[in-house]
């Protein structure tokens, strides 16, 4: 897509749309050449005039913000521009797990027992951290996800795994059905007790992470069911055998956390994300597992290098992209050298609100994005590409994309 000028922020890329907002890869420029990639989660224009979407949008941000956690995909602003309502959230550049189930499926070769297992702990970590959060007064959220799921946990290409998505989350003081809204979330990756609508508190998130372990351990999903009544019937009986009985690298005592956290009484499941946290730990130095940020790092980036090197260049070209205090917005050309790891931008003076670029190359300073820890690249030389203000394409809805931070 062309470049769009969206408020203070320049959108680059689509990423997703779901039925709810639509996410777009978008830079934010800051004063004395501050840049940083985010993602922009902007509510579809049909739903702007919708005021329980727009309600639940905002009920978003204002959970999400709450959080800061290495776990959890950081909310940075609520913002509204011009109709449509936003949400300024961490970029985060990866895949999400719906993409390593289907990876493994396509090569027949089950994930690394020990990277799955790494992936839920933490995962378990953020939930644990989100489910004890208080607010400034000290008061117990209760946040509940409820929308655990594959497409909603994100693993960067550095390792980091990441919870996104608390559009559905239900914490003290929501109360969606007041509002009219129908049962939400994904069917197979709800727990019995809310599709029998009953009250749901944080071991309801835990037995969905149960779900994702289960298929992300056996290639296989475990509820899913020709139709809608099908698969909620499935997760209310909760039969589910032994990971290790489909695969069989899966070690007995990995089976039996999964297991306990897919217990249909919660009462036998584990009472708290961190005691599930726990046990992988213990799990993962029992068998002398090795898995870390690092070597998960190492194995995403091997399993999808074609994706990697694209996300790369990508960077590398959305770098060169940035904005005039005119409304201009600048593409300088790569050099004939240029790496595709080198992240910078030729931007330099500021407006009233954040830096824009100069538009004479010859006196471009390169600055690093502060989220990248990428290499230092030359100065410009050759001219640069612009587009006036009237070039510049307003945001549309975009189709369905395969891109790599879902909504």
């Amino acid at each position: 897509m062309q470049p769009q000028r969206f408020g203070k922020y320049l959108l680059l890329d689509h990423i997703s749309v779901g039925g709810m907002a639509e996410v777009f890869k978008a830079r934010l420029f800051g004063v004395e050449g501050f840049a940083r990639f985010i993602a922009i989660k902007r509510i579809l224009p049909h739903l702007a005039e919708d005021e329980r979407f727009v309600e639940m949008f905002i009920d978003e941000a204002k959970t999400s913000v709450l959080l800061s956690h290495a776990n959890i995909a950081q909310v940075i602003e609520l913002g509204r521009e011009g109709d449509a309502h936003f949400i300024a959230m961490e970029y985060v550049p990866g895949r999400d797990l719906l993409a390593l189930y289907k990876r493994a499926r396509q090569r027949r070769a089950p994930i690394p027992v020990h990277q799955v297992a790494y992936i839920g702990h933490q995962v378990a970590e953020g939930l644990d951290y989100a489910h004890r959060k208080r607010s400034p007064d000290g008061q117990h959220l209760a946040i509940v996800h409820r929308d655990i799921s594959p497409q909603n946990v994100l693993v960067s290409y550095d390792g980091a795994v990441k919870i996104i998505d608390f559009g559905i989350a239900k914490a003290r003081g929501q109360d969606y059905k007041k509002k009219g809204s129908a049962l939400r979330g994904k069917f197979a990756y709800m727990s019995p007790e809310l599709i029998e609508g009953k009250n749901i508190d944080a071991r309801s998130d835990i037995f969905a992470l149960g779900i994702v372990l289960w298929e992300l351990l056996t290639s296989e999903t475990l509820f899913h069911g020709d139709n809608e009544f099908v698969t909620m019937e499935r997760v209310r009986q909760a039969v589910a055998v032994p990971p290790s009985h489909r695969n069989p690298a899966v070690p007995r005592d990995l089976d039996q956390i999964v297991l306990t956290a897919l217990a249909r009484d919660r009462h036998q499941r584990y009472q708290t994300a961190a005691e599930m946290a726990e046990d992988i730990g213990r799990f993962l130095h029992a068998h002398g597992f090795s898995s870390n940020r690092k070597t998960l790092s190492a194995w995403v980036r091997t399993e999808f290098q074609a994706e990697y090197d694209k996300e790369r260049a990508n960077a590398s070209k959305h770098a060169r992209i940035t904005m005039t205090p005119d409304g201009h917005v600048i593409e300088a050309p790569p050099e004939d050298d240029e790496e595709p790891t080198a992240l910078w931008t030729p931007e330099e003076g500021e407006s009233d609100d954040w830096a824009m670029a100069t538009s004479d190359p010859a006196t471009a300073q390169p600055v690093v994005d502060p989220l990248a820890s990428l290499e230092r690249a030359p100065h410009f030389s050759p001219p640069p590409r612009v587009f006036t203000p009237s070039q510049l394409p307003q945001p549309q809805v975009a189709e369905r994309g395969s891109g790599i931070q879902n909504q």
